[in-house]
């Protein structure tokens, strides 16, 4: 009786805390189900999800801020369709480092990408550039334990973001995903991370699509002061080409996934790169609605994998989506790493999938912008992604009606757990 009232009362918690912190049908109802099978797990999450939430709205609330969001200007762009453009441009930013050299990324690997850059950061620090690093403490596990400490013996300040402990806590899954360079009046963003198979170099699988943006003047300096409220005093002046700087914070910010929901809703036309598809109850509402609506919505994903779960789960996705008459492509070449989002009104680039791990549980950065030479580079680059890509079709073809069924089995589970991806 006693195993019950408990099942019961972590069932209850569960439905009421994820509800509120998330409200996504699918969401809830997963977590509510596997609480049936793993109450206290579930439970312990919960309790996990509230204490990070709060944690967070204190350290905003500490810098007199509701949300990270702001609204800008820039004197000018710079779009990188290669991982490989992208680091010879930040090489070069960081060779001319003035000042200020912040970073924040998901992933840094030991390899050529970061024995590159720590020279310099090392050779800068020396020199008296203000330097800051952020890295999440699971996404970069496998840089050397003694970084920290190599780091600060040369006064580079260095955060490790929700750090791993040996004790058990669901609150790991809370991530910083966000990939962010300030260097000076510049700003590098996107999906691209500070390791070699982003640079085609020492990667297991086919070749390796990713994409940024620079942006110099004001935005800049509005991501100094997001870095450390130090940076306050820098002001540049305003120009014409204005851009929206959202973020994805979580259980306290879901600003990048409304913005994207919004523009689907009022587009004629919808683009959207990304590795990984698993949209939210919203995304998806968004989706059907503009294409029932005659609206032109393409999907890219990559038809090479860099994980098969999260694959299968795109997938899945996909085929409940061609229901409503879009189409989706797999990028052939390999694996496809670009966060886009492409509409008539707007371009945006930045470090969120389209998933609900970028929704809900993930720090994510993206830019909004109407600015036509990037919005331009951005409809390029899509175009040459569609030259290399093959249309999606899950037909069965002349398989047995046996396998379809169990295809079809197989689809619907991985539907029903995209949540957890």
């Amino acid at each position: 009786d006693v195993f019950y009232i408990v099942e019961i009362f972590c069932l209850a918690f569960t439905v009421f805390i994820t509800a509120r912190l998330f409200k996504d049908v699918r969401l809830t109802s997963l977590f509510c189900i596997l609480s049936l099978f793993f109450p206290v797990s579930s439970l312990l999450f919960c309790a996990s999800a509230l204490s990070f939430g709060k944690k967070t709205k204190r350290k905003l609330r500490a810098n007199g801020k509701t949300n990270e969001n702001f609204s800008s200007s820039f004197t000018a762009t710079e779009y990188y369709p290669t991982g490989e453009e992208f680091f010879k441009s930040l090489m070069l930013g960081l060779e001319n480092a003035k000042e200020l050299i912040l970073l924040e990324y998901y992933i840094v690997k030991p390899g050529k990408v970061w024995e590159s850059i720590k020279n310099v950061l090392e050779k800068k620090s020396r020199s008296g550039v203000k330097i800051i690093i952020i890295l999440d403490n699971f996404g970069s596990a496998k840089m050397p334990q003694n970084l920290q400490k190599w780091l600060k013996s040369h006064n580079i300040e260095c955060f490790l973001y929700n750090r791993l402990l040996p004790l058990p806590d669901l609150g790991f899954t809370f991530r910083t995903h966000r990939k962010i360079a300030v260097i000076d009046d510049e700003v590098y963003l996107g999906g691209i991370n500070l390791a070699d198979e982003y640079i085609n170099e020492g990667q297991s699988f086919a070749y390796f699509k990713d994409a940024a943006v620079k942006l110099k003047g004001e935005t800049a300096a509005r991501f100094a002061e997001y870095f450390s409220a130090e940076f306050k005093a820098v002001t540049v002046q305003s120009t014409k080409n204005k851009c929206d700087v959202l973020f994805n914070t979580p259980l306290t910010n879901n600003a990048i996934t409304e913005r994207i929901i919004a523009e689907i809703y009022k587009a004629k036309q919808v683009l959207i790169a990304t590795p990984y598809l698993a949209p939210t109850e919203g995304e998806l509402s968004a989706i059907k609605y503009a294409a029932k609506n005659g609206a032109e919505v393409k999907i890219f994903l990559p038809a090479v994998p860099d994980k098969k779960t999260a694959f299968s789960v795109s997938l899945a996705n996909a085929e409940i989506l061609l229901r409503y008459g879009l189409k989706i492509y797999l990028f052939t070449p390999g694996f496809l790493h670009s966060k886009l989002f492409l509409t008539e009104n707007v371009a945006a680039a930045g470090s969120a999938n389209y998933d609900y791990r970028s929704a809900f549980f993930q720090r994510e950065v993206f830019v909004f912008t109407d600015e036509k030479t990037l919005s331009d580079k951005i409809k390029n680059d899509f175009s040459m992604i569609e030259k290399s890509s093959s249309v999606f079709s899950p037909d069965a073809g002349n398989k047995s009606k046996t396998s379809v069924f169990f295809m079809k089995i197989k689809r619907a589970f991985f539907f029903f757990i995209s949540p957890l991806f």
